[in-house]
């Protein structure tokens, strides 16, 4: 009977402690950024920086609601927007500078340009453990007009198709900028241990 009291308690005792607390927006975006959680990853191919960063829902949530005041209904309509997909963002760079204006010639930045906005899905996927391909869903093309220090891209995949897997690798094909074939893989249990968006603050009083 002590035994089985005691293991009650170390599994009560263990169930606290690996359950987080929600984060606040800095606090959340800290944890990302930090390499230690697994959401980072990088590679450097013949002078350029490419760097593949998981991004919460919590954080996409936070962008929306900028610091305002909002009801229990709208933030309850934004996680359910974000719920269901996981979210990454690939950032290229040369020189610390924007990839797209690295280009030598208005020809070769046009032709990039052209690619960046309307043809990433061609270049894009998501592999699972099993060998199984998944195409993104949707994405976006930050343009930040060479007031950055590198191109952003945000590329989204069902989670519902990724709940088996215990790792996925996103892969980046070669699209005219001379990287080849890159992977990244990430760990899901290290994508869903990242903590949820503290939304308290956010609710009009």
């Amino acid at each position: 009977m002590r035994k089985r009291c005691y293991l009650i308690g170390l599994s009560i005792l263990l169930f606290f402690s690996c359950t987080r607390h929600p984060f606040d927006e800095q606090q959340l975006q800290a944890y990302v950024s930090d390499a230690d959680n697994g959401l980072i990853k990088e590679q450097q191919v013949k002078g350029l920086d490419v760097k593949v960063m998981f991004r919460p829902a919590g954080l996409l949530i936070a962008q929306e609601l900028n610091g305002q005041p909002a009801s229990e209904a709208l933030i309850d309509s934004l996680k359910r927007k974000y719920s269901n997909h996981y979210y990454f963002i690939l950032n290229l760079s040369k020189n610390d500078k924007e990839v797209l204006h690295s280009q030598g010639n208005f020809s070769d930045y046009s032709a990039l340009l052209q690619t960046l906005s309307f043809s990433m899905g061609q270049y894009i996927s998501l592999t699972t453990s099993s060998r199984d391909t998944l195409e993104m869903v949707d994405y976006t093309f930050d343009r930040t007009y060479g007031m950055s220090g590198g191109n952003a891209l945000m590329f989204a995949f069902s989670k519902e198709k990724l709940k088996e897997s215990k790792e996925v690798s996103f892969n980046l094909d070669e699209f005219g900028i001379g990287t080849g074939l890159l992977h990244f893989e990430f760990k899901r249990k290290d994508l869903n241990a990242v903590p949820e968006l503290a939304t308290a603050q956010y609710l009009k009083r």
